[in-house]
């Protein structure tokens, strides 16, 4: 992450925008898949919606990180770092429970 005294860097930038624009695809995938008719729960699919919502504001937050590391002199770096670690642990937990949802709908 970026010192409170520096400005990001066009690679940095540029990082920064693919990551958006990735997971925005992604979240947009994601969103279509689970609008298609399918034979699976709504149980699962709202945590896979969830998971995705998750990955996309962590990403995001990563980007502003690079963006915006701070405001009137006051250095958010810590707490973008903190609400991505949250949002991408949250997630990568999420996904895990989807599948031992889909396991458990599978052995019924």
């Amino acid at each position: 992450l970026l010192s409170s005294n520096s400005l990001p860097t066009m690679s940095d930038m540029i990082v920064a925008i693919c990551a958006v624009v990735v997971s925005t695809y992604s979240l947009l995938l994601a969103g279509f898949h689970t609008y298609t008719k399918h034979d699976v729960s709504k149980r699962v699919s709202g945590i896979s919606k969830t998971a995705s919502i998750f990955l996309f504001l962590a990403t995001l937050s990563v980007a502003l990180s690079y963006f915006v590391p701070q405001i009137n002199g006051t250095c958010l770096c810590q707490g973008w770092f903190s609400s991505a670690l949250v949002l991408y642990v949250s997630s990568i937990f999420l996904m895990k429970y989807m599948y031992l949802e889909r396991i458990k709908i599978f052995t019924r």
